[in-house]
């Protein structure tokens, strides 16, 4: 409830600004009404004054004020409208510049330090049987990738390997829970950070060494291995953590996701020009990336200047002027 009467708040504001804006209201007297209409209800066409028969309120003209804007780089673009730069921070309006910059997409997780005795006890089976019968290793060796350990976690291992799947070692291995559509991202080599779920303030960085090779049935979830050379005693065998992968995803066009409107069928920004002008432009968006910014596929380029905060007062705005096709949600 407070959220709705902190917005009709700001949207009155924004209309009475509208309305008091000397340049505006110049234009105003010499333009001509289009119809009137309820700021709260924007379906509400009326060709005469009035109040709105939904919830009562006085209705608003709407002039033929619209530019059109000629862009060739822009070719969607119906009409722009115009705020006043003491209107814009009145009601919050932020811009930001569309960046191309080295990204990294964030998966976050959960799992647990690892507590594998199944897995210890194989690891030293295939070791006795590695050191005192070569030609019988060759099961226990499928057997140990079975349970989820690649050919250079076997060349690796040791004594003290075996110490690591049950008690605390030099270094502490992170079982991370994956899930299907992680598996194209996170692959061996991908840093990681770990965090204890009890002290999620203190961290730690490691490394995925490997990947079970068999996905669970029932969950279609599997296991990445994570080693982290640490002791630290904080790290008990199998404490809960909270996992967080890094994924480059390279350079990419990103700005923030609060710049992005989506009506759930097309998603579009504001885009700004000469700063006063504000237009809806549709774009493409790629994956989530970190910072709470989104990669652009489509519809922008390096250097264009896109509304940040305020975009939903402006779309609201715009809906009241019927200027473009609004994406706002009621």
């Amino acid at each position: 409830m407070k959220f709705f009467i902190t917005f009709f708040i700001l949207l009155g504001v924004f209309v009475a600004c509208s309305n008091t804006t000397q340049t505006t209201a110049a234009q105003h007297d010499k333009q001509e009404i289009d119809h009137y209409t309820c700021p709260m209800h924007a379906q509400i066409h009326k060709d005469e004054p009035g109040t709105c028969p939904i919830c009562g309120m006085d209705l608003v003209p709407v002039y033929k004020d619209s530019k059109s804007l000629d862009s060739a780089n822009t070719p969607d673009i119906n009409s722009s409208l115009m705020i006043a730069p003491d209107r814009q921070q009145l009601i919050g309006v932020k811009t930001t510049t569309v960046k191309k910059m080295d990204t990294f997409k964030n998966i976050r997780t959960v799992g647990s330090v690892a507590f594998d005795p199944e897995l210890a006890v194989a690891i030293r089976e295939y070791l006795e049987l590695k050191n005192n019968f070569p030609d019988l290793a060759k099961s226990s060796k499928n057997r140990l990738k079975i349970l989820g350990l690649s050919d250079s976690d076997i060349n690796n291992l040791s004594a003290k390997t075996v110490t690591s799947y049950t008690l605390p070692a030099s270094t502490t291995l992170v079982y991370a829970t994956l899930f299907e559509s992680d598996f194209p991202l996170v692959k061996p080599q991908t840093k990681a950070v770990v965090s204890l779920s009890a002290n999620p303030q203190v961290s730690y960085e490691g490394v995925v060494t490997s990947i079970d090779n068999v996905v669970d049935s029932q969950t279609r979830q599997a296991r990445a291995r994570i080693q982290i050379n640490t002791a630290d005693v904080s790290l008990k065998p199998s404490a809960n953590v909270n996992v967080d992968f890094k994924i480059p995803l390279g350079e990419q066009l990103i700005i923030p996701q609060t710049a992005v409107l989506d009506n759930g069928n097309q998603k579009t920004v504001f885009m700004v020009k000469d700063n006063i002008n504000f237009y809806r432009h549709p774009i493409q968006t790629g994956d989530l990336a970190e910072n709470n910014t989104v990669v652009v596929l489509e519809g922008l380029n390096e250097g264009d200047i896109v509304v940040d905060a305020a975009a939903f007062l402006i779309d609201s705005e715009a809906q009241l002027k019927g200027i473009g096709n609004s994406v706002h949600q009621h």
